[in-house]
């Protein structure tokens, strides 16, 4: 009777796929699980971080609507283009009606027009304000510069503040 049952699973291939088929999908689940709990363990401390950075910029997003009360237009300055664009997303979304462009001296990739080229000299800065009517600078990661003419300052942390101009 036991060479019967080799026998059988010799001869039927159906057998043979069903061994290997469970073996496979075992293995596998072994793997991804590992593969999952490596990334939980390695992910915590990242995840620590990336906590204190979206509270550090609600923190922020509360900071500006707290300090721009009327509906003039904004300019938020930033030197790249590279972490910035959900800052903008959400500052627009903040401080709606005022309209919110978008300074950065990085090349434009797309065909928006919120998003403006331009040099972060005081000049160009304060040109760039009175041609778009705008009163306030919000400024993420460009200190501000001591010839620029201004009425408030309100500064949130070392790279982050708020210029009201006159």
């Amino acid at each position: 009777m036991h060479r019967r049952k080799v026998s059988l699973l010799i001869r039927r291939p159906f057998w043979w796929l069903m061994v290997l088929g469970f073996s496979y999908h075992t293995s596998v689940g072994i793997v991804v699980s590992l593969q999952h709990q490596q990334w939980v363990w390695r992910s915590s401390s990242e995840q620590g971080e990336r906590r204190h950075k979206q509270a550090t910029q609600y923190e922020f997003l509360s900071f500006a609507d707290a300090h721009i009360h009327d509906t003039a237009a904004v300019l938020y300055v930033t030197p790249d283009s590279q972490a910035s664009i959900w800052t903008y997303y959400q500052l627009s979304y903040k401080l709606y009606p005022a309209p919110v462009w978008w300074i950065t001296p990085a090349k434009r990739t797309s065909p928006v027009d919120w998003w403006l080229e331009s040099a972060l000299t005081t000049q160009a800065l304060t040109e760039l304000a009175a041609r778009k009517g705008a009163r306030y600078l919000i400024l993420d990661g460009v200190n501000v510069s001591s010839d620029l003419r201004f009425c408030a300052l309100f500064e949130f942390d070392a790279e982050r503040s708020i210029v009201v101009f006159p």
